[in-house]
Protein backbone atom coordinates (compact mmCIF):
# COMPACT_ATOMS: atom_id res chain seq x y z
CA UNK A 1 0.00 0.00 0.00
CA UNK A 2 1.42 3.33 -1.05
CA UNK A 3 0.30 6.52 0.65
CA UNK A 4 -0.56 8.18 -2.65
CA UNK A 5 -2.28 5.07 -4.06
CA UNK A 6 -5.88 5.62 -5.19
CA UNK A 7 -7.03 2.62 -3.14
CA UNK A 8 -5.52 3.87 0.12
CA UNK A 9 -8.18 4.59 2.73
CA UNK A 10 -8.17 6.86 5.78
CA UNK A 11 -8.07 3.70 7.88
CA UNK A 12 -4.86 2.65 6.10
CA UNK A 13 -3.29 6.04 6.78
CA UNK A 14 -4.37 5.85 10.44
CA UNK A 15 -2.79 2.41 10.75
CA UNK A 16 0.49 3.63 9.21
CA UNK A 17 0.50 6.67 11.48
CA UNK A 18 0.00 4.54 14.59
CA UNK A 19 2.71 2.08 13.51
CA UNK A 20 5.18 4.92 12.94
CA UNK A 21 4.30 6.45 16.32
CA UNK A 22 4.88 3.16 18.17
CA UNK A 23 8.15 2.54 16.34
CA UNK A 24 9.44 6.04 17.18
CA UNK A 25 8.24 5.69 20.81
CA UNK A 26 10.17 2.46 21.30
CA UNK A 27 13.32 3.82 19.69
CA UNK A 28 13.46 7.43 20.91
CA UNK A 29 10.75 7.84 23.57
CA UNK A 30 11.46 9.23 27.03
CA UNK A 31 8.98 10.00 29.79
CA UNK A 32 9.75 12.89 32.13
CA UNK A 33 8.16 13.38 35.55
CA UNK A 34 7.27 16.74 37.11
CA UNK A 35 5.80 17.68 40.46
CA UNK A 36 3.27 20.15 39.02
CA UNK A 37 1.42 20.87 35.79
CA UNK A 38 3.11 24.26 35.28
CA UNK A 39 6.61 22.74 35.25
CA UNK A 40 5.42 20.01 32.85
CA UNK A 41 3.89 22.61 30.54
CA UNK A 42 7.04 24.76 30.52
CA UNK A 43 9.18 21.76 29.73
CA UNK A 44 6.75 20.74 26.97
CA UNK A 45 7.26 24.16 25.34
CA UNK A 46 11.06 23.85 25.57
CA UNK A 47 10.99 20.41 23.96
CA UNK A 48 8.79 21.65 21.10
CA UNK A 49 11.16 24.57 20.53
CA UNK A 50 14.20 22.27 20.48
CA UNK A 51 12.63 19.85 17.98
CA UNK A 52 11.50 22.69 15.70
CA UNK A 53 15.00 24.24 15.87
CA UNK A 54 16.51 20.90 14.79
CA UNK A 55 14.32 21.23 11.69
CA UNK A 56 15.83 24.66 10.95
CA UNK A 57 13.07 26.92 12.30
CA UNK A 58 14.06 29.38 15.02
CA UNK A 59 11.03 31.02 16.60
CA UNK A 60 11.83 33.95 18.84
CA UNK A 61 9.53 35.34 21.54
CA UNK A 62 7.18 37.99 20.23
CA UNK A 63 7.34 36.88 16.58
CA UNK A 64 4.27 37.55 14.46
CA UNK A 65 2.14 34.47 13.70
CA UNK A 66 2.22 35.14 9.94
CA UNK A 67 6.01 35.25 9.98
CA UNK A 68 6.15 31.99 11.92
CA UNK A 69 3.79 30.35 9.41
CA UNK A 70 5.98 31.55 6.51
CA UNK A 71 9.13 30.21 8.21
CA UNK A 72 7.50 26.83 8.83
CA UNK A 73 6.28 26.63 5.22
CA UNK A 74 9.67 27.63 3.79
CA UNK A 75 11.39 24.84 5.75
CA UNK A 76 8.56 22.37 5.00
CA UNK A 77 7.86 21.92 8.74
CA UNK A 78 4.35 21.29 10.01
CA UNK A 79 3.18 21.36 13.62
CA UNK A 80 -0.06 19.61 14.60
CA UNK A 81 -1.71 19.52 17.98
CA UNK A 82 -3.91 16.44 18.28
CA UNK A 83 -6.24 15.62 21.14
CA UNK A 84 -7.59 12.09 21.40
CA UNK A 85 -10.53 10.89 23.44
CA UNK A 86 -10.50 9.01 26.71
CA UNK A 87 -10.42 5.65 24.91
CA UNK A 88 -6.81 6.35 23.85
CA UNK A 89 -3.73 6.14 26.03
CA UNK A 90 -3.11 9.34 27.99
CA UNK A 91 0.21 10.04 26.30
CA UNK A 92 -1.21 10.03 22.75
CA UNK A 93 -2.54 13.60 22.83
CA UNK A 94 0.07 16.21 22.09
CA UNK A 95 2.10 18.04 19.49
CA UNK A 96 3.35 16.23 16.39
CA UNK A 97 6.16 17.89 14.44
CA UNK A 98 6.75 16.90 10.83
CA UNK A 99 9.82 17.76 8.77
CA UNK A 100 9.43 17.11 5.02
CA UNK A 101 6.31 14.99 5.71
CA UNK A 102 8.25 12.73 8.11
CA UNK A 103 7.59 12.78 11.83
CA UNK A 104 10.58 14.42 13.48
CA UNK A 105 9.21 14.63 16.98
CA UNK A 106 6.29 14.34 19.36
CA UNK A 107 5.68 15.97 22.74
CA UNK A 108 2.68 14.80 24.71
CA UNK A 109 0.38 17.07 26.62
CA UNK A 110 1.20 16.85 30.34
CA UNK A 111 -0.76 13.95 31.76
CA UNK A 112 -1.55 12.81 35.27
CA UNK A 113 -1.34 9.11 35.89
CA UNK A 114 -3.91 7.91 38.42
CA UNK A 115 -2.71 5.17 40.72
CA UNK A 116 -4.04 3.36 43.77
CA UNK A 117 -1.64 5.25 46.02
CA UNK A 118 -1.54 8.98 45.29
CA UNK A 119 0.78 10.43 47.91
CA UNK A 120 2.37 13.12 45.77
CA UNK A 121 0.95 14.37 42.50
CA UNK A 122 3.09 13.70 39.45
CA UNK A 123 2.67 14.96 35.93
CA UNK A 124 4.37 13.30 32.97
CA UNK A 125 5.42 14.35 29.48
CA UNK A 126 6.33 11.82 26.79
CA UNK A 127 8.94 13.11 24.33
CA UNK A 128 9.80 11.27 21.14
CA UNK A 129 12.68 12.80 19.21
CA UNK A 130 16.10 11.62 18.14
CA UNK A 131 18.83 13.33 20.14
CA UNK A 132 16.52 15.52 22.24
CA UNK A 133 16.66 14.93 25.98
CA UNK A 134 15.99 17.01 29.04
CA UNK A 135 19.75 17.45 29.49
CA UNK A 136 20.12 19.37 26.22
CA UNK A 137 17.09 21.65 26.48
CA UNK A 138 18.05 23.51 29.65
Amino acid sequence: MAINDTTTTLGDLNSLDRDNFEHMKEKYGNVYKFSNADAAGMCMAKFIDKIVRKSGVKIRPGMDAKRIDRMLASKNVRIEHRVYGEEEELYRSGVFIYDNKEISGFVSNPFYQVSDIDLLPAFYVLVIAKGVTIANIQ
